[in-house]
Order: C-alpha cells, then structure tokens, then sequence
C-alpha cells in the first residue's frame, strides 16, 4: 500500500511538472474594451492553474473574409487581419496589452462579431468576441473554444450584456 501512495504521489508530481512546462488545461483569450463607435486595448488574459507559453494570436473579422478575390496569396489574407500578435509567455491571471494596428469602424452599426485564433504550446483555442449596442450603450461578450471543437471552455459577458429568460447570453 506505501508503494502504490509513493508511485501515485510520483505521478502526480510528474503530471504537474509536465503542466508546468507545456500550460496543462490553462487557456487564453482576446479581450478589448469598447465604446462609442470605438474597441481598443485589446488584452490576453491567462485563466488556469499553470502558466501559457509560447502564446500568439490573430483578431479578424470573418465578413472582411466574405469576398476574397481569387489568386489571393497568404500574405494579402493575412494584412486584413485586425491584429496579429506574439504574446510571448503569459502568467497565470496576468493579462498583456497590445496597439491596435486597424481601425475597426462600429459607427451605425449596433453589432459585430470578431474571431481570433490563439496558439499556445498546449493547445489551439478559438474565440467569438461579440460588441452589442443595447439601449444606447455597448457591451462586450466572449467565448472560448478549445481547437477546432465547439466546445465551450469559457464564456464571459459584461454584466448588462443582453441575456435570455435563463441567463444565457444571447449571441445572435
């Protein structure tokens, strides 16, 4: 019995040393503020228990992707990119800030939705960042995804975010 406490109590340390190393079940996610027509700061946050390495990013709007001309090189899709970034290694619950490289213009608009991609040694995440003007003011909400799945890691809203009878954030 003491053998099998020593040799589980080994693995666990080596399962956390291993966590430690590539950022274990830790996720990123994009975060910007918003306001009268405007989104700046945009901001990777860390969430989990183990640090991010190796942490990059890519915020796009997918309706810029609706009408690629055709021959277009990787080069030309990836300059309408918003903002593409190396995020180096982030700390578990540190965030850091990044300069917009590209106006997004939200006048006489009341919604818009971007993506971003984010890389990190441990996995791949997607992210939908919503921006919705409700009663005159805008408010933010996000969701993570791990991959190309749609499962939902995490899923964040400003407080006033408009949300159905249950809760639940209205994303459409």
């Amino acid at each position: 019995k003491e053998m099998r406490i020593k040799a589980e109590t080994t693995i666990q340390s080596v399962n956390d040393t291993l966590n430690s190393i590539t950022g274990g079940d830790s996720f990123c996610y994009l975060s910007m503020q918003s306001g009268s027509g405007w989104i700046s700061n945009p901001t990777i946050v860390c969430e989990g228990k183990y640090p991010m390495y190796d942490v990059s990013a890519r915020l796009y709007d997918p309706d810029d992707f609706e009408t690629l001309k055709e021959g277009m090189s990787l080069e030309e899709r990836m300059k309408m990119d918003i903002l593409t970034l190396d995020g180096g290694n982030i700390a578990v619950s540190r965030a850091k800030s990044f300069p917009m490289t590209k106006k997004i213009n939200m006048r006489e608009k009341d919604r818009k939705l971007l993506r971003a991609e984010i890389h990190a040694r441990n996995a791949l995440f997607h992210e939908d960042f919503l921006i919705k003007k409700f009663a005159e003011k805008w408010f933010r909400a996000l969701r993570i995804y791990k991959g190309f799945t749609q499962e939902v890691l995490f899923e964040w809203a400003d407080p006033d975010f408009p949300k159905d009878n249950q809760g639940k954030i209205l994303w459409d």
